[in-house]
C-alpha cells in the first residue's frame, strides 16, 4: 500500500511540475464540451416536432377516449410513436447538453485545484487522493496508471 501511495505522489507532482500544459489543454477541452449550439438547435427542432406530435395526439382525439376503431386502423399507434419519438429525441439531446456541461464544471473545479497547487508534496493525504484521483491501475510490469478526475493519465514505474 506504500508504494502505492508514493506511486500516486510522484504522478501528482509529474501532474503539478506539468500543469500549465495540462492546464491549457483541459481548458481547450472545456472549450470543446461547451460549443453546444448545435446540440441546441437540434434540441429546439426536436422540441417543435414534440410541440407538434403533442398537438396532433390532443386535436385527434380531443379528449375522448381512444376507441376500437382508432387502434384498428392504426392511427393510435401512428401518433403515440411520433409523439414518443420526439419526446425521447428531446430527452436524448436535453440529457447530451446536460452532461456536456456537466463535465466541463468537472474540469473545471479539476482545473482551479491544481492552478492553487504551486509545490510538490512529499507526504500522502486521502484529501489529495479523494479531491483528485478517479482510480489508479497497477499494471504487471510494476507499472502504475494514475487516471486523475480530469482523465488526465499519468504512468509510473514502481
Amino acid at each position: 500500500q506504500d508504494e502505492i501511495k508514493v506511486a500516486y505522489l510522484k504522478a501528482l507532482n509529474q501532474l503539478i511540475t506539468d500543469k500549465t500544459s495540462v492546464i491549457e489543454d483541459l481548458q481547450q477541452i472545456c472549450s470543446m464540451l461547451l460549443q453546444t449550439q448545435e446540440l441546441e438547435a437540434q434540441l429546439e427542432k426536436s422540441q417543435e416536432e414534440l410541440s407538434v406530435a403533442t398537438k396532433i395526439v390532443q386535436e385527434y382525439f380531443n379528449g375522448r377516449p381512444v376507441t376500437e376503431n382508432d387502434i384498428s386502423n392504426g392511427v393510435f399507434d401512428t401518433y403515440q410513436k411520433q409523439y414518443t419519438q420526439a419526446k425521447q429525441k428531446t430527452e436524448n439531446l436535453q440529457n447530451k447538453i446536460t452532461e456536456r456541461k456537466r463535465k466541463a464544471a468537472n474540469l473545471n473545479r479539476f482545473i482551479k485545484s491544481i492552478s492553487e497547487m504551486n509545490k510538490l508534496f512529499e507526504t500522502f493525504t486521502s484529501e489529495l487522493w479523494t479531491g483528485l484521483c478517479d482510480h489508479m491501475t497497477v499494471h504487471p510490469d510494476k507499472k502504475v496508471t494514475v487516471t486523475f478526475k480530469s482523465r488526465t493519465e499519468i504512468t509510473i514505474q514502481l
